[in-house]
């Protein structure tokens, strides 16, 4: 069991590794163009989604298409980055939670939560309920990222995500950042223009804060907390972790997007954000970060319920 005490252990460990997740759901094939209405309810493993955007009504979007979108966009490289940033995330709920007693066994839970197929498969259903009503979207993101400029954005964006996963160059890249935003350059000029017009913190605080409530979800779940934690209990903890989520998001976005785009051209940028922010881009952004929020979700209460059952001794 996991006494109060620990549980202080656990909102430290989340606001030192507030982007683990919410990153990741925030940033995927490109920059997401619509910050989505959530409120915190009770019930589920993350947040209700009350959506506003329009979609389309007419049905036609199968599960081949969206298998084939996904490859499009790069997904299985993704997955496998983000396989890399969890395991490295479970040795840390390891220490933060166990004192480093999981050993080999929660290792293997990690792995197995994490594991790029299963992700996958959860992915691209979740992309099917979110645009199985859009053909028009899904055609629209296929041509895109079938282009030369759609496949060139969508891996860099990768390699970037795994250039991040050695502290070294993290570090270098906010130096490169912070150097770059000092000089007040055009391209700075840019990234700050796309981040605050298509509202990306605010994706990335969501996301973060959907994936913290659906761990402490998890952990009451497998009853891995002491005294037992309520879900409003979970839900005015989450509310608490804003503003760390919100300076964390923008600590690493702007050094990740510049390290990502460096070597497009401004030419190439510009039609980049054109994409994203007309209208076709905004409705597919949507979706995606919908798509990647309940993945998300999913994985971090697995995690929460794998922690407690580590915790009392069972299998999983």
């Amino acid at each position: 069991m996991i006494s109060r005490f620990k549980q202080a252990h656990i909102q430290q460990f989340l606001a030192r590794h507030v982007l683990a997740r919410g990153i990741a759901a925030g940033l995927v094939f490109g920059l997401l163009g619509i910050a989505p209405q959530v409120a915190l309810t009770s019930g589920g493993p993350g947040l209700t989604w009350m959506l506003s955007a329009e979609a389309g009504t007419t049905a036609g979007v199968d599960a081949a298409q969206v298998a084939s979108l996904g490859d499009a966009m790069q997904l299985g490289p993704l997955l496998a980055v983000i396989r890399e940033e969890g395991l490295d995330y479970g040795d840390g709920l390891d220490q933060a939670l166990m004192d480093g007693a999981g050993g080999a066994r929660w290792r293997a839970d990690v792995a197995r939560i994490y594991d790029p197929v299963t992700a996958r498969t959860r992915l691209d259903a979740a992309m099917l309920a979110a645009l199985s009503n859009d053909p028009a979207t899904v055609r629209t993101m296929q041509d895109f990222f079938a282009s030369p400029l759609g496949t060139k954005a969508a891996g860099l964006e990768v390699q970037a995500r795994r250039a991040f996963l050695d502290p070294a160059e993290k570090d270098a890249a906010t130096v490169a950042w912070l150097d770059m935003d000092d000089k007040s350059s055009p391209r700075s000029a840019t990234l700050h223009r796309l981040i605050d017009a298509l509202g990306l913190i605010d994706l990335n605080v969501q996301g973060t804060l959907n994936a913290n409530l659906a761990l402490y979800r998890g952990l009451a779940q497998g009853n891995g907390l002491a005294p037992p934690m309520s879900d409003e209990d979970a839900m005015a903890l989450v509310a608490g972790e804003e503003g760390q989520a919100r300076a964390a998001a923008q600590a690493w976005l702007y050094p990740y997007l510049a390290l990502a785009y460096k070597p497009l051209t401004d030419e190439e940028l510009d039609g980049y954000v054109a994409y994203l922010t007309s209208d076709p881009g905004k409705k597919a952004n949507l979706a995606m970060f919908h798509a990647f929020d309940a993945l998300f979700a999913e994985i971090s209460h697995d995690l929460g319920l794998a922690v407690s059952r580590r915790l009392a001794g069972q299998d999983i």
